[in-house]
């Protein structure tokens, strides 16, 4: 997770480069969570047989730069999206 956006293991074929999603982000040591939109910039195979087989870089084009600070300063958490 960046100031600019996120990369995250996504299912093949959910979701096209360009596509506009909804990101309801949530640390696992945070108090609340986080809503974002973000646009789809990239998708790259994950080389591993697994459900989760693709990863996608999205650059966040509405969210509070107050919660990305707070996401960014508790980055060592896993986040669930």
């Amino acid at each position: 997770i960046s100031k600019g956006g996120l990369r995250m293991p996504a299912l093949s074929g959910i979701v096209n480069k360009g596509e506009i999603v909804k990101l309801d982000i949530n640390s696992s040591n945070d108090k609340g969570h986080i809503l974002a939109t973000g646009k789809v910039k990239w998708i790259k195979p994950l080389n591993r047989i697994a459900p989760l087989d693709e990863e996608m870089g999205i650059e966040f084009v509405d969210v509070n730069p107050a919660d990305i600070d707070r996401l960014i300063k508790n980055s060592h958490r896993p986040l669930v999206i």
